[in-house]
């Protein structure tokens, strides 16, 4: 949930003036989205009593690989927990004044230290405090991306209006495709 508030963006964002590509980075990473689902569903198939990481490693690789995972989990989690709450950060001071900027850290160092003291206090707490926030983001996103598509799809029903004028101005606004294939002499590359 929290990285679909910062991946897309930044991921867009690096294409820069190769926006051409944002069709094929989208498939790449619903691609990506699939296989990781595919793979969870495969290890709730094996265990579906629950887990995680270090339980699923420590049962299938070893106890030692079972350590490895679970620090590497300990160093995701908080990675995560940096990136996300830098992120909303960077998205809610978006929208406020300037003025209010000098704030943002203290902010964002106070929403880390909440959800530190959230998840030390259990899994059942965190769950509790969370569901609500998770709620409006689904709903949200679900809104988004279901009025973006009926938008998308009322824009392209509408009827095309010829532009006659348009067409007959000359050869230089019909673009190079119609010039090469209108043109009687061959074309050298």
């Amino acid at each position: 949930m929290s990285s679909s508030s910062y991946g897309p963006d930044e991921a867009f964002r690096t294409l820069g003036e190769h926006g051409y590509l944002a069709v094929g980075l989208a498939v790449v990473t619903a691609t990506t989205v699939c296989i990781i689902a595919a793979a969870y569903s495969r290890i709730i198939e094996h265990f579906p009593h629950g887990g995680g990481g270090y339980i699923v490693a420590s049962s299938l690789l070893g106890p030692r690989l079972g350590v490895v995972s679970g620090c590497a989990l300990i160093v995701d989690y908080v990675l995560t927990i940096g990136v996300s709450i830098a992120a909303a950060g960077d998205a809610l001071f978006s929208f406020l004044p300037v003025g209010l900027h000098g704030l943002k850290v203290p902010i964002e160092f106070a929403a880390i230290a909440g959800l530190v003291v959230l998840n030390i206090r259990g899994v059942r707490e965190s769950v509790m405090a969370l569901a609500p926030i998770f709620a409006v983001f689904a709903i949200t996103h679900l809104v988004a991306i279901v009025g973006g598509t009926i938008g998308r799809l009322r824009k392209s029903a509408r009827p095309l209006t010829p532009r006659a004028p348009a067409l007959t101005t000359g050869w230089p606004r019909s673009g190079w495709a119609a010039c090469c294939c209108c043109s009687c002499t061959p074309i050298r590359w």
